[in-house]
């Protein structure tokens, strides 16, 4: 029932296929995991950023910025692709497990707690959140406590409807 309001009034758009944007866990709505760029010969690195001290998720990059999920430091980042520099950070309300998907002007992340959470991609202000958790039960893991039914994996956005599971 959550889910059928959440399509009825889902204010995404499907991201434009741009090259030099990678918005989904491997690239796109397809999970192409390819892309027809050519790369230079000489590569030289640009930036360097330490972030806490937890894994991160893979990165998503959209429209000049690069997200990256802290997977037990429960928060969101949003970096300058082209300097590093922070943009905007978010707590969430569990580990955030699997890479940020990025639509258009929003940014969707599902937590370990069992909610999915959609935030204004440019600035990190929640627009709104869901529990996709049948109930509010938590069980302790890697040294937090999470739901028993974590959003587990990327959320894949596709003709307009967000897909994830519990």
């Amino acid at each position: 029932n959550r889910l059928k309001n959440y399509k009825t009034n889902s204010p995404l758009v499907e991201s434009k296929d741009n090259a030099n944007n990678w918005p989904y866990y491997r690239k796109d709505s397809l999970r192409n995991n390819a892309s027809e760029e050519s790369i230079e010969k000489n590569l030289k690195l640009s930036w360097n950023k330490k972030i806490g001290k937890s894994k991160l998720t893979q990165a998503s990059v959209f429209n000049g910025l690069v997200y990256v999920g802290s997977k037990q430091g429960s928060q969101v980042y949003a970096y300058n692709e082209n300097n590093g520099e922070l943009v905007w950070s978010f707590y969430a309300d569990g580990s955030i497990l699997s890479t940020p998907s990025i639509d258009g002007n929003y940014c969707l992340v599902g937590t370990g707690s069992g909610y999915v959470h959609c935030l204004n991609a440019k600035t990190g202000e929640q627009v709104w959140d869901l529990r996709a958790a049948p109930v509010q039960k938590y069980i302790g893991d890697r040294d937090k406590l999470d739901s028993s039914w974590p959003v587990q994996g990327s959320i894949l956005i596709k003709n307009k409807i967000a897909y994830f599971s519990v």
